[in-house]
């Protein structure tokens, strides 16, 4: 033992005398301080985690360099120097002078992990975090930080062993580059074998979009199976470095050597065991989601038969929690009268029916992946329809170059939206679509291409849910939910076209002044109350010139992690009678912002405009990417509301329009820089903007009110929108035309 601890000092020596690694500790500290400091708009609107990982992705890996450095030098030096062993001032085991070699280059890396540890606390309480919070995620960080020095300490060693010449430096610096970056952009994302990231060696990477809530916790069970695997992996490449480096001589002990080799092998195989079990049920679970999506030729297109919804009055639903990820369904659904003998209705593709009963008669079923069929139905003036099924919701999957998961249960983890199908929806449409981009296919949900026909079509009806075996309170888009004296958990919904439900750790909801609910962080709350009271006096605004028959949003849901679930990650996601947002659309919005030193929060303008075209038009297109002339018409009137709306309710100047730019909104925006518009007043500068040529019909009706608005018709405008907006609500399905539009215009102009 003492001759290991003067092995181990003399290591430690030989690292500190070296300037590179004296001084690449320091170079580290500075890198944090930058990073986190001299950054962009860009920077600044990210979630502390998802700015650390950043970092982590690039100053960490670049931080292995200096033990592979450490490492090939520690092993030639010993070459080098093997004439110290005649003093008898080495071990003379081997197998010790190794192990101190090793032990003093992660002493010498556990400065790196404590100097990132106290970094991140630090700058994390100075922006306001939680200590608790810090320390949490903090510490996790910190492990596999530590863990990916073990790895490429004991690589380094190896490499340097097996080596004899100078090339090994060339092998090695090729090995880091490898195991990164090269292995995370051509060959983890690139062929999507994700299940290689046990073998990245920093496994921070730089297209993980961390962030707290479900994307960090729904991770850490793979995170811990993988860095199992990876320090017997160590220990495997440090037996072998013993093994290879052995000399001659009788003490090198090189019989035990190889039989540790051996040993230590077959530990790391066995280590190897759950993650290969939990990567293999993620891949089989993934291949039966690409088997149940709907083939698309195009992005845009829909698979959808509007036709089949029908109407219920009622949903009962008895769910029960069994283990962690499963669950187990009774439902009862009252249906009206029926036109034919036959119905389908879509349920999750992986759930297993266990029944289906018409009116108490067990019936049996044809089922093809989510649709399910029942026919020679006996008619009642009213019908129940029971099912009862059981699944395991952990539905990962992949588009592009991102991992989802879009439904789970776990732990105190659930998200189970309704567009999945995960109790029974009367009608038929596809829960998955696959989108072929060149020769990859892309997995999205149906929400994601969701067409406003579809929220339209599924009929609103009321929800009467019980909850058993969630201990975690549970959130969602219901009105209602009272925790019973037997541990259950009640919900009531009335009149809404779905029921998501879901819960993370450290939620809060809390009712704003006008009636809508927020579901957020707590640390979140009192900014978006704050925010979201501007709309306080929206309405009363409103209806003072326009009639709106809508009413706010039930429920405003602001998610650290939604776009984990396949979500929209920035524009505003409307599911069930509730708008939900990523926290990360903030970094998104307000990188565009006008003024970056702004304390103004520019994502809460989109959220508010949101609020306001949903006010006026429920059946404004959700996807933002749609190119259809409807949504092109629908988007410009919605800017010429919005426009009014903001002038004179909100008192906006022109140059204030600037806030809108990075959102929804752009033609608003537009607005903003008049003053680079050639003319002499604001009204000139208008004309020349209509006058230029190939002038999108969206700018157009934006550019038209705006005009007759500073010509001092701002009475007539509001009449001509008054008039346009009943036409539209008159209108039984969205579509207004652009000529349509135009007619109006012209019309009212000449009269």
């Amino acid at each position: 033992m003492i001759t290991y601890i003067r092995q181990l000092q003399l290591e430690l020596t030989f690292i500190f005398k070296n300037w590179l690694f004296l001084i690449a500790p320091l170079l580290y500290l500075v890198s944090i301080y930058i990073w986190f400091t001299f950054q962009g708009p860009y920077q600044a609107a990210q979630p502390i985690l998802q700015r650390t990982n950043e970092f982590l992705a690039v100053g960490h890996t670049v931080s292995l360099g200096v033990m592979f450095l450490a490492s090939v030098l520690s092993i030639r030096r010993e070459k080098q120097t093997v004439m110290l062993d005649w003093t008898n001032s080495l071990p003379t085991s081997y197998r010790g002078i190794i192990l101190a070699k090793f032990s003093a280059i992660n002493l010498y890396s556990l400065i790196y992990t404590i100097i990132f540890l106290v970094s991140f606390t630090v700058i994390g309480m100075v922006q306001g975090e939680q200590l608790d919070f810090l320390v949490n995620h903090g510490s996790v960080l910190a492990l596999q930080s530590q863990v990916s020095y073990l790895v490429s300490i004991a690589l380094g060693m190896f490499l340097a062993a097996m080596i004899p010449n100078r090339i090994v430096y060339i092998i090695t610096f090729c090995a880091w580059m490898f195991g990164t970056f090269f292995m995370e952009g051509f060959i983890i994302q690139r062929y999507h074998l994700y299940y290689l990231k046990t073998f990245h060696l920093s496994q921070f990477f730089l297209a993980q979009y961390l962030s707290e809530g479900w994307a960090f916790d729904m991770a850490q069970k793979e995170a811990l199976r993988s860095r199992v695997f990876v320090f017997f992996f160590s220990l495997l490449l440090l037996s072998l470095t013993v093994w290879r480096a052995g000399t001659n001589r009788l003490s090198s002990k090189k019989r035990s050597a190889a039989i540790s080799v051996f040993l230590i092998l077959g530990v790391t195989i066995a280590s190897a065991a759950p993650y290969t079990n939990l990567w293999t049920e993620k891949v089989k679970k993934s291949e039966k989601l690409f088997q149940y999506a709907v083939h698309q030729e195009h992005f845009e297109e829909s698979n959808i038969d509007f036709t089949s919804f029908l109407k219920t009055e009622n949903y009962s639903l008895d769910v029960e929690r069994i283990g962690d990820s499963a669950i187990r369904v009774g439902s009862e659904i009252i249906i009206d009268s029926l036109k034919e003998n036959h119905l389908t209705f879509t349920l999750y593709p992986t759930f297993e029916i266990e029944f289906i009963k018409w009116n108490g008669k067990e019936l049996d079923y044809q089922r093809e992946n989510s649709s399910v069929t029942i026919e020679n139905l006996e008619n009642s003036p009213s019908n129940t329809l029971s099912v009862t099924y059981q699944g395991t919701l952990n539905e990962w999957g992949y588009s592009y170059s991102d991992e989802k998961n879009y439904a789970f249960l776990q732990d105190d983890n659930m998200f189970l939206p309704s567009y999945i199908a995960w109790y029974p929806i009367i009608g038929e449409f596809p829960v998955y679509e696959k989108y072929v981009n060149g020769s990859v296919e892309n997995l999205f949900t149906n929400y994601y291409h969701r067409s406003a026909q579809l929220s339209q079509n599924i009929p609103q009806t009321n929800f009467s849910v019980n909850l058993r075996g969630f201990e975690q309170p549970i959130f969602g888009t219901f009105e209602e939910s009272a925790r019973q004296p037997d541990g259950s958990i009640m919900i009531i919904s009335n009149t809404t076209p779905g029921l998501t439900l879901f819960s993370q750790a450290g939620l809060a909801e809390k009712e704003l002044s006008f009636g809508t609910d927020i579901i957020s962080m707590e640390k979140h709350i009192k900014q978006i109350e704050d925010e979201l009271d501007e709309l306080e006096g929206v309405l009363p605004y409103l209806n003072s010139w326009l009639t709106i028959s809508n009413s706010f949003k039930e429920k405003f849901v602001y998610l650290p992690s939604l776009e984990y679930t396949g979500s929209e990650n920035y524009y505003t996601n409307i599911i069930d009678d509730a708008f939900f947002v990523d926290e990360r659309s903030r970094q998104y919005v307000l990188s565009y912002g006008p003024d970056y030193e702004s304390d103004y929060d520019y994502l809460f303008l989109d959220v508010k405009a949101q609020f306001i075209t949903d006010l006026l038009f429920e059946f404004y297109p959700q996807s933002p990417y749609s190119t259809s002339n409807d949504f092109t018409i629908y988007h410009g009137m919605i800017q010429a509301y919005l426009f009014v709306a903001f002038k004179e309710h909100y008192q906006f100047d022109w140059d204030d329009f600037r806030l809108f730019n990075g959102t929804n909104y752009w033609n608003l925006a537009s607005l903003g820089y008049l003053e680079y518009e050639e003319g002499n007043n604001t009204l000139e500068k208008l004309n020349n903007r209509l006058s230029q040529e190939d002038l999108a019909p969206e700018e157009e009706i934006v550019y038209l009110v705006a005009k007759e608005w500073e010509n001092g018709n701002k009475a007539e405008m509001k009449q001509f929108l008054r008039e346009v907006y009943e036409d539209i609500k008159g209108s039984p399905t969205p579509g207004y035309k652009y000529y349509d539009w135009k007619i109006k215009w012209n019309t009212f102009m000449n009269e």
